[in-house]
């Protein structure tokens, strides 16, 4: 954690001492594209379901190598276990799917000098790194429609089948990828971006570590029957006595992952004097 908050301050650093009144400018943007996530219901690289997204950002535009990006992002992303090549897990037969908020803060290095409005430095890869603070709320099916899993407590959260509170709905997150700029006129742009995120939860999934006690759940839990049902969906249970309870159902060692890729239209919105247009 502190080599990324290390990485951040440098790359501030350095963007703030570059360029001159001549190389900056300002743009927004609006995106669209698709989510998905990596945690104990998909392993695979674009694998879950996978749904549409969409933000808006805007860009200030240090010189024409580095730039500080804020942007706001919709997504959804979800996965079943059903759909899984991995017997263990079609058993398990646990299900999600979270809407996702999220604001964040980006720096970004371009390879190649950019500008949009530039004849002659038209094109860019970049990569960026950064900050962001995320809301979620994972679901599950529940008759024709879908039901917040957090406050059930499905692995025993806020009894003493689990951790004495439920985990947060919100967090932050350190995206990080690599993208493409190409200007299409003087004023517009467009970008292709592929960025992760490493969150700070283990629950985008609802699923983290061990299935808690039914007993227990029936007992202490507020919501026990519904806990009981939404915490342990297996088809065949494979713990001691015919119960999974204690039986793992996560991993807790891994925090979860998801990944936005957007492609986006980019509109410079100064012309300030000095500044080149059509090229140095």
């Amino acid at each position: 954690m502190n080599k990324v908050f290390l990485i951040i301050a440098i790359l501030i650093s350095a963007s703030v001492w570059a360029g001159n009144d001549k190389d900056k400018s300002r743009s927004i943007g609006f995106a669209g594209g698709t989510a998905y996530y990596l945690g104990e219901i998909n392993r695979n690289h674009f694998g879950g379901e996978l749904k549409f997204g969409g933000g808006i950002f805007y860009r200030e535009n240090i010189d024409r190598r580095w730039s500080f990006n804020f942007g706001v992002n919709y997504m959804e992303i979800g996965a079943y276990d059903s759909k899984s090549t991995d017997l263990w897990k079609v058993n398990r037969n646990l299900h999600f799917r979270n809407r996702m908020y999220e604001i964040s803060g980006l720096v970004e290095l371009n390879f190649f000098p950019y500008q949009i409005g530039s004849a002659s430095e038209f094109f860019t890869p970049y990569l960026f790194l950064g900050m962001a603070y995320y809301k979620m709320n994972p679901e599950a099916q529940y008759g024709d429609g879908w039901l917040p899993l957090q406050p059930i407590g499905t692995e025993g959260q806020g009894t003493t089948a689990g951790t004495p509170t439920k985990y947060n709905l919100g967090g932050l997150a350190f995206p990080y990828g690599f993208g493409l700029k190409m200007n299409i006129t003087g004023r517009l742009a467009f970008n292709v971006t592929y960025g992760m995120r490493s969150a700070s939860s283990d629950y985008l999934d609802d699923v983290s570590t061990i299935y808690a006690d039914p007993a227990v759940l029936r007992d202490e839990s507020d919501n026990g029957q519904l806990a009981i049902e939404f915490g342990d969906q297996s088809i065949e249970q494979i713990g001691f006595n015919n119960s999974n309870a204690n039986v793992e159902r996560g991993d807790p060692t891994n925090n979860d992952f998801y990944a936005f890729t957007t492609f986006a239209l980019t509109l410079r919105i100064d012309k300030k004097p000095g500044t080149c247009w059509g090229g140095r």
